[in-house]
């Protein structure tokens, strides 16, 4: 069996060393979090954190979403950027109301490059 920093790697696209210490460094959760979704999505995508599929926490984690949108558009975040914003503010949001650790694509995905 692939060790689970080459899983990382090929389903990323992160350079092996990177993809090695990065993977050594994750905590529990973001590590178990990162072999689910190598597990449902499709090779080649960008990794998308499983908790956003489960039926219990979707509709928060879009709602989430949506109030973050908001929040970032109120306070004149436009353009290149902006979706670091959102992720930021709907992962706090997510963590201090609901207590839910929410991983955003650029976490999940470290070697991809976002506006």
């Amino acid at each position: 069996m692939e060790p689970d920093y080459w899983r990382y790697h090929k389903a990323t696209g992160c350079p092996v060393p990177h993809a090695k210490a990065l993977f050594a460094e994750m905590p529990a959760l973001w590590q178990q979090r990162v072999l689910q979704a190598i597990e449902h999505d499709p090779p080649g995508r960008l990794l998308s954190d499983p908790i956003e599929r489960d039926p219990q926490w979707a509709d928060i984690i879009n709602a989430a979403k949506l109030e973050a949108e908001q929040t970032a558009a109120e306070a004149g975040h436009t353009g290149r950027g902006r979706c670091h914003v959102v992720w930021r503010v709907q992962a706090d949001i997510l963590a201090q109301r609901h207590g839910v650790v929410w991983f955003s694509p650029a976490r999940m995905n470290p070697g991809a490059s976002f506006d």
